[in-house]
């Protein structure tokens, strides 16, 4: 039983919340675990009911003000967090991500997130709710994707917050799976609040609870290998995909002598996200130009609109003239319903690629959203011997990557990530990697595709998308790291301790890269304090009080990765003696010769500041500052 207030009650009354009952939450999961036909609307209330139990136990241990506060909010926030979902999920957010074209402007990065927010801050119906609690609404819509720049973001976006939380257990049940028994009593008891050295308050849990947290991110690795990168799902969504694309392509061109395609574009965004569930979706792909037209009026009866009734109909006319073009975005669509799927023909793991090639997979694959580069990719395969005249669906298939970076506190108040804490974890996050495989389905046999071709033509393309996400200043930050390391190469020798590496890595980017541009938002805000950690004994203060709130978990395994991969070297070695019988072990890493080649073939003459960070490199070893001698 979940017990609700009046104010509650109310807010799942409210349009935006209600249309959540008819989105699958796990978009077309179902034909492959029949039971998955849960909504987001269940998902949205079960995460509710976590934040009432967790926020409630925290607002009683700790007596936080600010907390009780804003406790009223946060289970709002809870409620709300998938409200810019549009239908069947995430493989609509998917489609966009990958055809960029589609989008109204060019050059966006896309995701749901951005909807939740302008959602929840234009509903007359949700802003009567919280009119009534006196709650803020542009606050509410920030803490809902865990953007408000508080200590409360944590809770609605980190490796445990209470979205996941609600989803492992959820996901796992209605699959018939046997994972996601989270012991949420125990998070009840450990979960606390405490300052960090910059005396900011964080959201930790003690101890005890770690075994929990454990399991959370254990089962949700489980949870998306298991289901999400499951064959038959993933064939499922690259037929819904080629549907909108090919439906997207029959509007795009039929509107094309009318100039009219930004608003084609945004309307049709704005109706998925803010109207549009599962059925509407699949009525636009049985017929897109008549949904098109139906949606079109329905918008000028509320404003001006230059998509009148007159000419849809005459995009229409027109577009049954043309003959010469044959759309079958039903036809997809139907084989979609019916689960008749195409087949994985071949299924590529990582481990089988060379160091350079793996990381050109990586770069694809991280790139992706700011690209057009996997289209292009699978049109020139498509013209390989043995695909051409067949059609084909390709894909990166990989796991979610798992952030662990919630924080942990020991019994001597110490603060530590559960990244360091747990090597389960990190070998976790090892293991995700090596789970990526590219995949091609076909309804046709595939013959093997010779792998020394594969491979050009995985360097090719991620080079491309590398080139296209720097001209739009995304930098990929194991190519920086990589950078760095190649730079200091000439000394031959191993680079001491991951966390004074971040200290130097952080000290050569000051001056190159703003904040926003920073791929490590941590290590771009190091707080003046600090001073230069090339002066004096700036370095070891840092070293003392700046973890981990400045100590990146993706930098460490961006880290792991790069050495996975065989571009980076990695050795262990003992620390020394810190205390009786405890010889603590340190990474000690250089650039491998497989690296090296990857940096000079594809790095130096890209990226465009590679001087700038050679320069850099050697005034801070100039200054020899503790930073780069002593190892930490």
């Amino acid at each position: 039983m979940i017990q609700l207030t009046d104010s509650e009650l109310s807010m799942l009354k409210t349009i935006p919340v209600t249309r959540m009952r008819w989105i699958k939450q796990m978009g077309l999961a179902c034909l492959v675990f029949p039971g998955a036909n849960h909504t987001r609307y269940e998902h949205s209330l079960g995460t509710m009911y976590v934040a009432k139990r967790l926020v409630d136990a925290l607002v009683n241990k700790t007596d936080d003000s600010f907390v009780e506060k804003y406790s009223q909010t946060i289970k709002f926030a809870a409620l709300l967090h998938d409200l810019g979902h549009s239908p069947f999920s995430h493989v609509t957010e998917e489609f966009f991500q990958k055809n960029p074209d589609y989008l109204p402007e060019s050059g966006v990065h896309y995701d749901h997130e951005k909807y939740t927010e302008e959602i929840i801050k234009k509903s007359r119906s949700i802003k009567n709710v919280c009119r009534k609690e006196g709650i803020n609404v542009r606050f509410l819509s920030k803490l809902a994707i865990g953007k408000t720049g508080t200590f409360l973001d944590s809770l609605m976006s980190s490796a445990t917050d209470f979205d996941k939380i609600d989803y492992v257990t959820r996901d796992s049940y209605f699959c018939g799976l046997p994972y996601g028994r989270i012991d949420l009593s125990t998070l009840e008891d450990g979960i606390t609040i405490t300052r960090n050295n910059s005396n900011r308050k964080v959201i930790v849990y003690e101890n005890a609870s770690r075994h929990v947290l454990e399991g959370i991110l254990m089962s949700r690795f489980y949870l998306t290998t298991i289901i999400h990168v499951d064959k038959r799902n993933c064939a499922a969504n690259q037929l819904l995909l080629k549907s909108m694309k090919t439906a997207y392509d029959q509007i795009l061109d039929a509107v094309e002598p009318l100039d009219i395609a930004f608003e084609v574009k945004t309307l049709l965004l704005e109706r998925l996200h803010h109207q549009w569930v599962d059925h509407d979706l699949v009525t636009f792909l049985q017929d897109p130009l008549q949904r098109l037209k139906f949606a079109a009026v329905e918008t000028s009866w509320k404003k001006f609109s230059s998509l009148t009734e007159d000419v849809l109909q005459k995009i229409i006319d027109l577009q049954v003239k043309k003959r010469n073009k044959r759309y079958y975005s039903h036809e997809l669509l139907n084989k979609v319903l019916r689960g008749k799927l195409p087949r994985l023909r071949q299924d590529i793991p990582l481990v089988t690629f060379s160091p350079s090639a793996k990381y050109g997979i990586y770069v694809l694959h991280s790139l992706f959203r700011y690209t057009n580069c996997l289209n292009d990719f699978k049109k020139e395969l498509q013209k390989f011997p043995s695909c051409k005249g067949k059609e084909i669906f390709f894909d990166i298939a990989s796991p979610k990557n798992l952030e662990i970076n919630v924080k942990i506190i020991g019994a001597a108040e110490e603060l530590k990530t559960l990244y360091d804490l747990s090597p389960l974890m990190r070998s976790l996050g090892s293991e995700t990697r090596n789970r990526i495989s590219l995949r091609i389905f076909s309804n046709k046999t595939i013959k093997k595709i010779d792998s020394w071709e594969l491979e050009f033509l995985i360097e090719m393309f991620s080079q491309k998308a590398r080139e296209i996400a720097l001209k739009n200043k995304k930098y990929l930050g194991s190519d920086l790291i990589l950078l760095v390391y190649y730079f200091l190469y000439s000394d031959r020798e191993f680079f001491k301790g991951d966390t004074r590496f971040q200290g130097f890595f952080s000290t050569v980017f000051k001056r190159i890269l703003s904040e926003l541009e920073n791929p490590y938002k941590e290590l771009a805000r190091l707080p003046k304090k600090f001073g230069d950690l090339c002066e004096g004994p700036n370095y070891s203060i840092f070293s003392d009080e700046g973890y981990p709130e400045f100590f990146s978990v993706k930098f460490a395994q961006d880290l792991d990765a790069l050495t996975e991969m065989g571009l980076i070297y990695t050795r262990y070695s003992p620390v020394g003696l810190i205390s009786e019988d405890l010889f603590p072990l340190r990474k000690e890493r250089r650039i491998s010769r497989f690296g090296r080649k990857y940096v000079e073939n594809n790095l130096l003459k890209t990226i465009p500041f590679s001087k700038k960070i050679s320069k850099n490199i050697e005034n801070v070893k100039s200054t020899r500052s503790s930073v780069f001698l002593v190892g930490t």
